[in-house]
């Protein structure tokens, strides 16, 4: 049997000129994932009030811009409290407005005083304070005193949100989201990596995001494709456009271990010609020069 109908109705007051999408949010404890399950509601149009009937009597009230599902507000509603409507105004939409901005500022201010605050709440807070926390922080910001720790944890619930739903090969989207996930969501690089391929984004894409926002050598970026699950083909395939051969064949040298005859095969399989694959055993020295000799001989018609 159904019992919502014995949880009071709750009336979402719209201030605004456009219609507002109301959403539970259940599972909302979970902290990696600040929005939960979120479902639809009800739609209240614009400078309008409409009603509501929550699925349980705690409940966590999501709003969201109608046609661009951008957020503006998030309401508690416990069955102690007595509150049975909610507005949502300008103020809200400053308050999101306001706190995209500082994602903006601190994705693309890395080495600011701003960013360098922020990351040492972010990294350097127990969790128990890390609200109260965030919260003097913005209050102590001119620009962002609208900000507060739940409009900023909308603003990157929502920003990932998009990250998984935009299309591959974009590349003015693509080449900013590592800085986004790193600075404004705080992952790194191996974190980003899965964050990524969950998203549809390529191995090369990811190569070249590592590389740039996380400033990673061919063997780290290695590393962290190996730990997201790509195989060394693949990641070879995604080193190429972005390391030289060289880097390449000591990745598979050092951070896979792979002995002589598996690293040709693999750069061979790479579309690597048998000259520049002897060029770069060379580099690596020792034992590896003299296999890439032996091997060009057997190959360079001149020798036969």
């Amino acid at each position: 049997m159904d019992n919502r109908s014995n949880i009071p109705g709750i009336s979402f007051i719209n201030q605004l000129p456009y219609a507002l999408h109301i959403y539970d949010s259940g599972g909302w404890k979970d902290p990696d994932n600040y929005f939960g399950k979120l479902t639809l509601l009800g739609t209240v149009a614009a400078n309008a009030t409409g009603y509501v009937q929550p699925l349980q009597t705690t409940s966590v009230f999501v709003v969201c811009n109608a046609a661009t599902g951008s957020p503006l507000a998030r309401y508690v509603k416990t069955a102690e409290d007595n509150a049975d409507s909610f507005n949502i105004t300008t103020a809200n939409e400053a308050a999101m407005r306001a706190t995209f901005q500082f994602i903006d500022d601190i994705t693309h201010n890395t080495d600011g005083q701003l960013s360098a605050a922020f990351k040492a709440i972010r990294t350097g807070t127990p969790n128990s304070i890390l609200m109260e926390t965030v919260n003097y922080f913005f209050s102590q910001q001119p620009e962002y005193t609208a900000c507060s720790f739940e409009t900023y944890m909308m603003a990157i619930s929502a920003t990932e949100a998009w990250a998984r739903s935009v299309k591959r090969g974009i590349t003015d989207i693509v080449n900013p989201m590592g800085d986004i996930l790193r600075f404004a969501f705080g992952k790194n690089a191996s974190e980003t990596a899965l964050i990524l391929r969950n998203a549809g984004f390529s191995a090369r894409e990811i190569a070249a995001i590592l590389k740039s926002s996380f400033e990673q050598n061919a063997g780290q970026t290695a590393l962290v494709m190996n730990q997201a699950g790509y195989p060394p083909n693949e990641v070879v395939s995604a080193l190429k456009i972005i390391f030289s051969l060289q880097e390449i064949a000591s990745v598979l040298k050092d951070v896979y271990g792979f002995n002589m005859q598996r690293i040709n095969d693999i750069l061979q399989k790479a579309g690597y010609p048998a000259n520049t694959i002897e060029g770069a055993f060379k580099s690596l020295g020792g034992d590896y020069a003299n296999f890439a000799k032996r091997v060009w001989d057997k190959l360079n018609p001149s020798h036969w």
